[in-house]
Parts: structure tokens; sequence; C-alpha cells
């Protein structure tokens, strides 16, 4: 095999892997979503995280929720936002896992565009790779 074959290969393997275990989280996320349980947290803190190389911070919203058998449990909002954005007080719908009622998502928001895009993304760098493994090998000689 010459050395862009070998490249190809491996370039497709790992984009090949890749999508799979993103699939697998996909699916799991989306299982989950399916017997999640519709709630409404409260916003309880802000935690603020500061990046001392951009010197600019970061604020994370803590929302507290209940779930129906009557556990408190807390959501640190993995996505920092804006200052202003989240309030103490603030009302945020959440969908929690009932089989793991400490697992919570954000109701509303933007991951499917994010699932959309990383799929996408995963299955076009395994064609990448494909294509660099069959269109790099030396002709045959007969």
């Amino acid at each position: 095999m010459e050395a862009p074959q070998v490249f190809g290969l491996a370039f497709m393997s790992v984009c090949g892997l890749g999508t799979l275990g993103y699939l697998e989280k996909i699916l799991q996320r989306w299982a989950v979503l399916r017997r999640a349980i519709a709630v409404e947290g409260t916003v309880v803190r802000i935690e603020e995280e500061h990046d001392t190389e951009h010197d600019f911070s970061l604020f994370r919203p803590v929302v507290q929720y209940v779930t129906e058998a009557g556990d408190v449990e807390e959501l640190s909002i993995a996505k920092p936002f804006k200052k202003g954005r989240w309030t103490e007080g603030d009302r945020v719908p959440l969908l929690y896992d009932p089989n793991n009622p400490k697992f919570a998502v954000m109701a509303r928001g933007r991951w499917a565009g994010g699932i959309i895009i990383g799929t996408a993304m995963c299955l076009f760098g395994t064609c990448v790779g494909a294509v660099l493994y069959l269109y790099c090998r030396p002709p045959y000689v007969n």
C-alpha cells in the first residue's frame, strides 16, 4: 500500500469509529428524551467562570428542580452564557430521566442542530477517508 492509501484507510477508520460512537450517544439521548418527564426548574445561583487568558467571564446557571418522587435535584447548565441571560429566580423548562433523575436537559434549545451537524461531519470525514483510500491507489499493471 502507498502512503496516501494508508492515510486514507486510517482517516476513514477513525472517522467511521467516531461516527459510530457519536450515533450511539445520540440514540441513548433520544431514548432518554422519549421517556423524559417535563418539569419546571428555578435558577438558584449563577456560577462565574473567568477566563484569565482572554480576560472575560461567562456565567453558568445552576437550576434546581423537584422530581415526581419529591427529590430535589440540581443541574448546572453545561453551556456558559453571557451575563444577564439568566438571573436567580428565573423559571427553566427541563426534561429529566425518570430512571436517573440526576440526568436532566433543558427542554428548549438547539441541541438537535448540533446532533445533525456532528453526524454530518463524521459521515463526511468517513467519505473523505474512503475517497483517499480508493482513488489514491496506484494503477494496476497487467
